[in-house]
């Protein structure tokens, strides 16, 4: 399993996202229709290296999240989940 394939399964797994019944999540792009997420590969750095030549590596993903919000409330409401998103990662670490 590659780390993006990890990843998309790892969000599934995330009881907000199903709440919210979001579509996904894809890999790279979301779709045109409002209610889907995506993740993207965003950058990769070497953090550690040891003398056997193996790596510690440190990979940074992208997540969006195509939502129609035209009223400040259904935004305040999208900015409250991505905290609580937030926040679930963090509890899962």
């Amino acid at each position: 399993m590659s780390i993006i394939e990890g990843l998309v399964s790892y969000i599934k797994n995330c009881p907000l996202v199903s709440e919210a019944a979001y579509k996904g999540p894809y890999i790279d792009l979301t779709k045109p229709e409002p209610t889907n997420m995506a993740v993207q590969a965003a950058s990769q750095s070497v953090q550690k290296r040891y003398l056997d030549g193996s790596e510690v590596i440190e990979a940074n993903y992208l997540l969006y999240i195509r939502q129609y919000a035209d009223e400040n409330p259904i935004r305040q409401e999208q900015n409250i989940f991505l905290e609580e998103f937030r926040d679930w990662v963090a509890v899962q670490n």
